[in-house]
């Protein structure tokens, strides 16, 4: 078993943030809150942008922080488009085309992976 403190590091930490703020991010958009829906979407895209920057610079990458960090994204990245229905669905009308586009060719690369 993992000892605590390689799992604790800071990428994994920063991973475990934004996983932990997609469902807060999901109740800030269901309540309409959009001041703290783009707060809390600013800090997971940062927490996004900076964690393998660190497991790399730190020498902190494993196994586990590469599942967490995938798990992470993909709560983030599903609770978008829900977060964006919720607050604008006007967007989410106007653009029907290129989100179903977008989520095929997503698909296509999660099967293909």
């Amino acid at each position: 078993m993992k000892s605590l403190r390689t799992l604790t590091t800071l990428p994994n930490i920063m991973s475990g943030l934004r996983l932990a703020l997609a469902p807060v991010m999901l109740v800030s958009a269901v309540t309409g809150r959009k001041s703290w829906f783009i707060a809390i979407f600013v800090l997971s895209l940062l927490t996004d942008t900076f964690d393998g920057f660190f497991a790399r610079r730190f020498h902190q990458s494993s196994r586990f922080g590469t599942l967490l960090d995938s798990l992470a994204d993909g709560a983030m990245y599903i609770s978008i488009p829900v977060c964006v229905w919720f607050l604008w669905p006007h967007i989410i009308f106007r653009e029907i085309y290129y989100i179903v586009l977008m989520a095929v060719f997503y698909a296509a690369s999660m099967i293909a992976g």
